[in-house]
């Protein structure tokens, strides 16, 4: 069992660990005086990807699709954001053909947004085991996520750098605590393009809490990798790119589960490049379904191979065979 001042410790972490990004997205929030210009403008954007896997228990849920305003559209379909940007905030609708659905946040909300993608599929995971209802959403399709825009200033920029280095921070001490996990961060700035990309996980093995916020603790052996990466066009503040990527497996209160997502999505003609930090992993949904639609094709794809290839070899014998009489006979 856990002592108690052991426990008060790890409660306390992660009330640190809140007041930390809440301090800091306070800090921009006050100092964040920026005027911008008025902007009316359309942009298409592509979901690549919307792939998701849930396994809780016994229970199971995947998809490839994602849903606006409640109706289910499959990956590669093109989502539009019409959007008015003012000193006040972002406004504005996205739709699908008469489809559509308002939004509208003030202009730093995405910093208040952004980090809950950081650690989102361990939650996710948490949430499932809690809560399995949440899986009816899922089967009709995920989450879309589309943020058209984010203010073009200096303490933009730094509060990348700023947030990259407290969540690093924050993992350095669970390693110290004895977890093995780890978070990278990688912030650049190239041909008036910034990219910021964040990868959180390792095996956390212990209690839930130990690491992610919740509401009781439980004992919890998972391996989780959670990786974040945003594009932004520098001189507007447009952003091009976004994707979430992750996985967790393992145990939670003595439930076996898996949770797998993968997203992208980017401006129509722009795909937003794979990560430069952390594992390499697929998420295939339909895999087993996709393989017993495809194996058969490509076994009869096979057989015509082999037949055009006996077909031609026998019809060469025969020229040969031809050639051969005709030889003889012109020689006699």
């Amino acid at each position: 069992m856990m002592k108690l001042n052991e426990k008060k410790c790890i409660i306390l972490k992660r009330k640190n660990k809140c007041i930390a990004v809440i301090a800091i997205l306070i800090l921009f929030l006050v100092f964040e005086n920026v005027s911008v210009d008025a902007i009316s403008n359309d942009i298409k954007y592509r979901i690549h990807k919307s792939r998701f896997i849930a396994e809780i228990g016994d229970n199971t849920a995947r998809t490839k699709d994602f849903w606006l305003n409640e109706i289910t559209y499959p990956e590669k379909k093109i989502v539009t954001a019409s959007i008015e940007i003012d000193n006040i905030g972002v406004t504005g609708n996205l739709f699908i053909n008469e489809n559509s659905e308002y939004f509208a946040w003030p202009t730093s909300m995405l910093k208040l947004r952004l980090p809950n993608h950081f650690e989102q599929v361990p939650i996710t995971a948490y949430r499932l085991l809690r809560n399995w209802e949440l899986n009816k959403k899922i089967e009709q399709g995920y989450n879309l996520y589309i943020y058209p825009y984010i203010i073009p200033s200096f303490e933009t920029w730094n509060y990348f750098e700023t947030i990259g280095d407290t969540f690093e921070s924050e993992y350095e001490d669970y390693k110290n605590q004895g977890h093995a996990v780890n978070c990278q961060f990688v912030y650049t700035d190239e041909q008036g393009i910034v990219t910021f990309e964040i990868w959180c996980g390792g095996v956390l093995s212990g209690l839930y809490s130990d690491i992610f916020e919740s509401a009781y603790d439980i004992p919890a052996n998972i391996l989780f990798d959670n990786l974040f990466k945003i594009v932004i066009e520098k001189s507007s503040g447009i952003i091009t790119g976004l994707g979430i990527k992750g996985r967790t497996e393992g145990y939670l209160n003595q439930t076996k589960v898996k949770v797998k997502y993968d997203y992208y999505c980017g401006i129509e003609d722009y795909k937003v490049q794979e990560f430069t930090i952390g594992p390499k992993f697929y998420v295939l949904p339909y895999l087993i379904r996709d393989l017993k639609i495809i194996l058969p094709i490509l076994s009869m794809f096979m057989i015509v191979c082999i037949i055009v290839f006996i077909l031609r070899k026998r019809l060469k014998n025969k020229e040969k065979v031809m050639l051969v009489i005709y030889n003889k006979n012109h020689n006699e």
